[in-house]
């Protein structure tokens, strides 16, 4: 434990002269890699901090976004190179777009009179959309956005990271009553006296 500790500060120290960066169209994907960089160090670091050891759990989740962030920066930067950062830049338009109309959408039924972006300020799904598919085309790729990360886990060499984080996390985010009764009973469980935790456990 001790050396991976030393390990994670070397690295948290390699990244520190990396994090400022001057963004403009030309650093987008060098941007999103060095803040999912930054991300595993930052969670690396914190799970290996003893007082953390009860909450645990709520960081499993965030190993499954770093783990389709490692996969999905590296199918970009390998396969669909050299127009990673025109990836990157229409990813963040159609996400932009569809952020906003989902949280318009939200507020008109839930808080109408609650102040927020209209989607109307940006629209444009069609242009980002037709230049990511045009892209795809010529790495002959078909379909109008990036394949399932399961798939560009195979073409980047990654299959059993995928198939293991991924199996490992989904029982954290996505729902699985197992997960949550042991979690549940293992909380309160501690605070039991052991000929309780006995009886509960043979249930």
């Amino acid at each position: 434990m001790i050396e991976l500790q030393k390990y994670f500060k070397q690295l948290s120290e390699l990244k520190e002269p990396y994090i400022k960066l001057r963004s403009n169209n030309n650093t987008a994907f060098k941007s999103c890699l060095v803040a999912s960089f930054s991300k595993a160090i930052a969670l690396g670091e914190s799970l290996l901090k003893t007082t953390d050891e009860e909450e645990a759990y709520f960081k499993t989740a965030s190993l499954r976004g770093i783990c389709e962030e490692i996969i999905v920066m590296l199918y970009i930067d390998t396969i669909l190179k050299p127009d990673q950062n025109k990836i990157i830049l229409n990813l963040l338009s159609i996400n932009l777009a569809k952020d906003l109309k989902s949280q318009e959408d939200f507020f008109q039924i839930n808080h109408s009179m609650q102040p927020v972006l209209t989607s109307s300020l940006y629209s444009d799904l069609q242009t980002p959309q037709n230049s990511i598919t045009t892209i795809l085309t010529q790495k002959s790729i078909n379909g109008n956005k990036l394949p399932p990360v399961e798939q560009m886990a195979q073409k980047v060499g990654l299959s059993e990271l995928y198939s293991y984080m991924y199996r490992a996390s989904s029982n954290f985010v996505h729902f699985n009553p197992g997960h949550l009764i042991r979690m549940g009973l293992g909380i309160q469980l501690k605070k039991q006296p052991l000929n309780h935790r006995i009886s509960i456990n043979t249930i």
